[in-house]
C-alpha cells in the first residue's frame, strides 16, 4: 500500500514539473516564496523518502511535514484519497490560474497607463525643445524679463540629459519588478482584490469538495482533506484550519444541507461555477472598468500638466507685452 501510494506521488510530482515547464501556473511553495515547482517537489520527495524509510506511512509523512504548503498537502492527500490526478490538479493549479488571469488584467492596465505617460512625455519634450526656445528668443529680442514658468522650462530642458536616462531606468526597473514579483502580490491589498480572492477561494473549495465526493468520499472526510477542522473531534481548532461555520451561507448549505433533486457533488459543482462567475465579473472590472477610470484620471492629470507647461509661458509673455 505504501509503495503504491509512494509511486503515485512520485508520478504526480513528475507531472507537476513537466506541466510547470510548459508555463501552466502551479503554486505549491510556502508563503509565496517564489520557489520553483521542481525544487519544491524534489525537496518534499527527499523528506518523504526519509520518513517512509523510518517506518512512517506515506499519509503520515505528508501530515507530519511542516515545510510544505497547505495547498500542496491538500493536492497530495486528494490524490491518495481518490487516486485521481484530476482532483489533485484542481487543487494544485486552480487558484494559480485565476491569480495569473487577474495579474494579466492588472498588467494590461499598467501597460495602457505607461503608453499614455510615454506619449505625453514625448509631447512635453517637443514643447521643451521647440516651443519654449522660440518663446525664449522672443523675450531676448524684446529685452523682456523672463517669466518664472519659462525659467522653469529652461531649467528642465537643461536637465534632460540626466532626467531621460533616469526615467528610462525607472520604467525598466518597474517592468522587471512587475514580471518578477507580480506573482507574489497580495491581491487583498488592491481595490476589489479582497472580494475577488474571497469568491475565488469559495469556488476552489466547492470544486475540491465536489471532486472528492464524486469519488465516493464522505462529506466529513472530504472536509478533512480540504483542511477543515472537525467541529466534533477537534475541540481546540488551530487558527490556520477553516471551519464550516466560517463559510458563506450558500456554500455552507451545500455542504451540510440536503437536496432531493441533485447529488451533493452536483450542487457543489453548480455553486463553484456561480462563485467563479462572480470572480470573473470582478476580474472583468479590472480589465475594463477600473482601467478606463484610472487611465482617464491619470491621463487627465498628465495632459493638464502638459497644457499648463505649453500655455502658461505664452500667457506670461502676452501679459508682459500688455
Amino acid at each position: 500500500m505504501s509503495m503504491s501510494a509512494l509511486d503515485q506521488i512520485i508520478a504526480f510530482n513528475e507531472q507537476l514539473v513537466l506541466v510547470a515547464a510548459t508555463g501552466l501556473p502551479i503554486d505549491l511553495d510556502q508563503d509565496g516564496a517564489g520557489q520553483a515547482v521542481e525544487e519544491t517537489t524534489s525537496q518534499f520527495a527527499a523528506r518523504m523518502g526519509l520518513r517512509v524509510a523510518r517506518g512512517e506511512s506515506v499519509r503520515q509523512a505528508i501530515d507530519n511535514d511542516i515545510e510544505i504548503s497547505p495547498r500542496y498537502r491538500q493536492a497530495l492527500i486528494s490524490l491518495l484519497t481518490t487516486g485521481d490526478t484530476a482532483v489533485a490538479w484542481e487543487v494544485a493549479s486552480g487558484s494559480a490560474c485565476s491569480e495569473r488571469n487577474l495579474k494579466r488584467n492588472v498588467g494590461q492596465w499598467l501597460f495602457q497607463t505607461a503608453i499614455l505617460v510615454v506619449l505625453t512625455l514625448i509631447a512635453f519634450l517637443f514643447t521643451l525643445n521647440f516651443t519654449s526656445p522660440k518663446l525664449e528668443a522672443f523675450y531676448d529680442e524684446m529685452w523682456l524679463e523672463k517669466s518664472r514658468t519659462l525659467d522653469g522650462l529652461v531649467t528642465i530642458r537643461h536637465g534632460l540629459p540626466i532626467a531621460l536616462p533616469v526615467i528610462a531606468i525607472g520604467f525598466g526597473l518597474g517592468w522587471i519588478a512587475w514580471t518578477r514579483y507580480g506573482n507574489r502580490l497580495r491581491w487583498a491589498r488592491i481595490p476589489g482584490g479582497t472580494k475577488y480572492a474571497h469568491m475565488e477561494k469559495n469556488a476552489v473549495i466547492a470544486g475540491q469538495l465536489a471532486g472528492l465526493m464524486e469519488h465516493g468520499i464522505s462529506p466529513s472526510e472530504s472536509l478533512a482533506v480540504c483542511g477543515f477542522a472537525n467541529p466534533v473531534a477537534d475541540t481546540d481548532v488551530p487558527p490556520e484550519r477553516m471551519t464550516v461555520e466560517s463559510l458563506p451561507p450558500l456554500l455552507r448549505w451545500a455542504i451540510t444541507g440536503t437536496s432531493h433533486s441533485e447529488s451533493r457533488s452536483a450542487v457543489l459543482r453548480h455553486i463553484a461555477g456561480m462563485y467563479r462567475q462572480k470572480a470573473d465579473r470582478y476580474a472583468t472590472r479590472w480589465r475594463y472598468v477600473v482601467p478606463a477610470i484610472l487611465t482617464a484620471a491619470v491621463g487627465g492629470i498628465v495632459v493638464l500638466l502638459y497644457a499648463l507647461a505649453l500655455f502658461l509661458p505664452w500667457v506670461g509673455f502676452l501679459e508682459t507685452l500688455s
